[in-house]
């Protein structure tokens, strides 16, 4: 093995072997940067009302963006001072979390792929409490994040967003707005208004799907 210009390459030897297992190659190691900056936030205090939050759904922890914002993981890692907001999430029958390696993620139109490494498959229901008992009644500006899924195809996955129980958008087909290729599509709303929770739902155009053609969401804030 001959270390050299920070590679390790391992050349072919094999050549005259008579074992029936060898292999004629030769293997180099290259280092690879990583950057792993997930965390655990903590706090005992207050979570109400809420200026900004953002979830990643299925995320392995909390991490920020590099612009600074804080997105929590959900469901949430275990900790016994963790923030936690209370978000719950509600799944279509035999659907759930999914998640890819986050630091080998490919994804266009964002400078975090790894926010897009994992989501909620066949989310029906995504209520987050935002504002408290007496705080009245607030306005916010909801983002959804979403991403096809490998080998998703225009019209496999197409489905209705409600927000407070009223239809925000039709027929969304994020496989259709990226031509099927790996790349980040964002919802936003606008002056949405909350008492208490902040509710989102997605309605399959498809009664009943399978997995493979529910809606999947990655990111809420």
């Amino acid at each position: 093995m001959i270390p050299c210009n920070g590679l390790v390459v391992e050349p072919e030897a094999s050549s005259g072997c008579i074992c029936q297992h060898s292999i004629h190659t030769t293997v180099v190691f290259k280092p690879q940067v990583e950057e792993k900056s997930w965390g655990l936030f903590a706090s005992r205090g207050e979570m109400l009302p809420v200026r900004h939050i953002g979830l990643a759904l299925g995320a392995p922890c909390d991490r920020r963006d590099p612009s600074g914002n804080l997105w929590l993981a959900h469901p949430r890692p275990w900790g016994r001072m963790r923030i936690d907001p209370g978000a719950q999430v509600g799944f279509l029958p035999k659907c759930g979390y999914f998640a890819e390696p986050a630091e080998t993620f490919v994804v266009a139109g964002t400078d975090s792929p790894w926010l897009y490494a994992s989501g909620a498959e066949g989310l029906s229901s995504l209520k987050v409490p935002v504002v408290g008992e007496g705080d009245g009644a607030a306005l916010y500006t909801v983002k959804l994040g979403f991403a096809p899924r490998p080998g998703d195809k225009p019209g496999q996955r197409v489905f209705d967003i409600k927000l407070q129980g009223e239809t925000v958008a039709t027929g969304v087909d994020i496989a259709a707005e990226t031509s099927g290729a790996r790349s980040v599509v964002l919802k936003q709303f606008a002056g949405i208004k909350a008492s208490d929770t902040l509710n989102v739902s997605l309605v399959p155009q498809t009664p009943d799907p399978a997995p493979t053609a529910a809606p999947a969401l990655s990111t809420f804030e």
